[in-house]
């Protein structure tokens, strides 16, 4: 009876004292959780403070980010970028144009340090529901997220070091760029969009180069509807199935933001997207990112080739 009391006492002991450890690891991640948030909070009100601050003092209530030009800071700071030029958008039907105007980019801008901040906190934040707050058209967004994230099982691109960065209209709104090295042939943008209250925000889906359908269940299940993708694109030479005849249709390489997944698009040569592609892509070192409507013939042939139906943007970043 001693022997067996000593050994029930010694599992009692046992047992309350790994219950008294994961209820203090239980509390210490929960206490380092919740000041992590607190933390995030307070520096999303203390910077969304000082924009609204600066946006007060001009009398447009714009931010003024008048400053050093690419000449004066090529020594200091990290080299202003250009954006593309002033070029036709394109699709089967119509013609319209998209206005890229470069803007002074001044580096004591509180919404240039918001913007900075943003991106750091971004990179912290691992789980994407916490991010929906960061993002450009979170109401939107936030089911596209979810259907990247845990349907498509997709992930954010590598960041290397900074390269480039700059600050442009388009289309009459403001975006700041920030150019990095990392997984992508053309390295990995981050672009801001300036909301109405002075803010800059994530346009998450350029950011990750989301498309509607993951790019391997694109290709397995041929949707006929039109479809809009994201992807790399080189004018090619490779004709074949229902797009044999290279003298109606011009060939487009197709590839996936990651680089894993390849597709050859076709258009109608003679026609005008035929050619944007061929003045713009002729002329363009490596691939270029472009925002593509696409669809598969009725009962194609092949998984690898498909129709072009329109050119939504010669970039990712898309109006919306």
């Amino acid at each position: 009876m001693h022997t067996t009391s000593i050994g029930s006492h010694r599992a009692f002991m046992v047992i309350s004292v790994t219950l008294m450890v994961l209820i203090v690891f239980g509390l210490v991640i929960g206490w380092k959780y919740y000041s992590d948030n607190i933390a995030y909070r307070q520096d999303l009100i203390r910077m969304d403070q000082e924009v609204r601050s600066e946006s007060g003092a001009t009398s447009s209530g714009l931010v003024n980010l008048g400053g050093p030009t690419l000449e004066s800071t090529a020594r200091s700071a990290p080299l202003e970028v250009g954006y593309g030029e002033v070029l036709p958008q394109t699709t089967a039907n119509a013609q319209s144009l998209n206005l890229i105007e470069p803007l002074p980019l001044d580096d004591t801008s509180a919404a240039l340090r918001q913007a900075e901040n943003l991106m750091e906190t971004y990179w912290r934040t691992e789980n994407w529901r916490d991010r929906v707050a960061m993002v450009h058209n979170p109401d939107k967004v936030q089911t596209l997220m979810e259907d990247f994230y845990e349907t498509q099982g997709g992930k954010d691109p590598v960041r290397g070091s900074l390269t480039g960065r700059g600050h442009f209209r388009i289309n009459g709104k403001e975006v700041l760029v920030f150019n990095y090295s990392g997984n992508r042939p053309t390295g990995l943008e981050f672009a801001m969009r300036k909301q109405s209250d002075g803010r800059y925000l994530l346009d998450w889906e350029s950011y990750v180069g989301y498309s509607e359908i993951a790019w391997p269940q694109l290709i397995e299940k041929r949707p006929t509807a039109p479809t809009v993708i994201r992807a790399f694109v080189k004018i090619d030479d490779y004709y074949n199935f229902e797009f044999a005849d290279s003298r109606r249709y011009l060939s487009i390489r197709l590839n996936s933001p990651e680089g894993d997944q390849q597709l050859y698009g076709y258009c109608e040569r003679g026609s005008e997207m035929a050619d944007v592609f061929t003045q713009q892509l002729s002329k363009a070192e490596g691939t270029s990112g472009y925002t593509l409507q696409i669809s598969y013939p009725g009962n194609a042939q092949s998984g690898q080739c498909v129709i072009i139906q329109k050119i939504l943007a010669q970039r990712w970043l898309i109006d919306g």
